[in-house]
């Protein structure tokens, strides 16, 4: 067997690689309950934490082609009771300021151009003026996306407004004239109960109108996979409904996962 670090299995000699580690939803550390109460760390948290310190340390000082990268909305005062931060020295900081509409059309348009797939203004346009201000929709705009991605026959179409109704971004009646009697054809073709989720529709009902579709469709799918196992409609859903309870919690009267 080769030793690490010197020949491959078939004799190439590897090469060294950099580590990028990316800590996302930093701040959580701060501002959840269970990682900070009462003026104190808990002491996982606080262990999770000193790893991810003393790595940077490691790797500003040795340079050891390891770069950690912490994502946080803002400093919190918490922050400076968990040992380890006082003296700790950040050597840059980049503040990713709300996205004006030009920065939301790059955020839709860019993507897509760069994999290939082939997106109409006229849909950026409208699920730019969709997205609602003051709300972090960027979430439900990459769902949105990949849900008309995959509408638009997994990006072998052009995505359309058309696409963006057929996932519930828009009401049918709103699309140009020329795309009506096509998207008639397509909502005549679905099942009442599907058709029935399209009574409310906008861009963060996406997400929910998925969800439902899923949600009605769960024991379909698992018996299609698993033949002779099969399992009734009914206890689908008690499924999930009991593990989705399981991994909810909640938060100052909020239900959150």
């Amino acid at each position: 067997m080769a030793k690490p670090g010197r020949t491959g299995k078939k004799g190439r000699k590897r090469k060294a690689a950099n580590l990028m580690i990316i800590v996302d939803q930093f701040e959580e550390f701060f501002t959840n309950p269970e990682n900070f109460y009462k003026e104190a760390p808990s002491q996982d948290s606080q262990i999770v934490v000193n790893l991810v310190l003393e790595t940077a340390r490691i790797a500003i000082k040795k340079y050891s082609g390891v770069c950690c990268v912490h994502y946080a909305i803002r400093l919190y005062r918490t922050m400076f009771c968990f040992q380890g931060f006082t003296g700790v020295h950040w050597v840059f900081s980049i503040f990713v300021p709300r996205l004006k509409r030009k920065d939301l059309k790059q955020v839709i348009e860019e993507p897509a151009i760069l994999s290939g797939n082939r997106i109409s203004q006229r849909l950026i346009e409208r699920v730019v003026y969709d997205i609602a201000d003051g709300v972090d929709q960027l979430p439900i705009l990459q769902h949105a996306l990949s849900q008309i991605w995959l509408a638009a026959d997994h990006g072998r179409k052009e995505m359309d407004l058309i696409h963006y109704a057929m996932v519930g971004g828009m009401p049918a009646s709103e699309l140009p004239d020329e795309e009506q009697p096509e998207f008639q054809k397509w909502f005549d073709g679905l099942p009442p109960v599907r058709q029935k989720y399209y009574k409310e529709t906008g861009l963060n009902k996406v997400i929910e109108m998925h969800a439902s579709v899923l949600y009605e469709n769960a024991w379909e799918y698992y018996n299609n996979n698993h033949p002779g196992k099969g399992i009734t409609q009914q206890d689908a859903k008690r499924i999930i409904a009991l593990t989705f309870s399981c991994l909810t919690k909640i938060d100052n009267s909020r239900a959150c996962t």
